[in-house]
This record gives structure tokens, sequence and C-alpha cells, in this order.
């Protein structure tokens, strides 16, 4: 199964509830979910991203990459 890349470069939080993160965006009401397993890379370009423990640590389990971009748009840690 191929893995799913998600990109975020407006301000979101990211959360955990039943085994799928949980994004929010800070300027509007909307939610929406996605199955942790089906993630293979994670990057968070805007440095107003707000990311739970919980959620890192899930992310973790589930071999995921996570890609932080400091501001001048390159990767800061991996």
């Amino acid at each position: 199964m191929i893995k799913q890349t998600l990109f975020f470069s407006t301000p979101v939080s990211l959360s955990l509830k039943n085994n799928q993160m949980v994004i929010s965006w800070k300027d509007r009401a909307d939610k929406v979910t996605r199955p942790i397993e089906d993630m293979g890379c994670v990057v968070l370009e805007n440095q107003q991203i707000s990311v739970t423990l919980p959620l890192l640590n899930e992310l973790v389990k589930n071999n995921v990459a996570v890609v932080l971009c400091c501001l001048l748009y390159t990767s800061d840690a991996a």
C-alpha cells in the first residue's frame, strides 16, 4: 500500500483521537481526521502549527517520518 504524505503550510492544530490524526484549522471550525496507519510522512512548514505529544508518540510507533521546517523553509529536524 502507498503511504500518504501530509504537508501543512498553514496554522493548524494536530492531535490524536481514536488512533487518528485530528486536523483543526485555527481560522475555521472545520475538523478532519486521517488514519495514522495510512501515513508515511508528515511535513510541518508553518511555525504556528501545534502538535500534541500523544500524536507524536503514535506517529513514531507507526514509523511515520515527521519533518520540521525552519523559517528558511529547510528541514530542521526529522
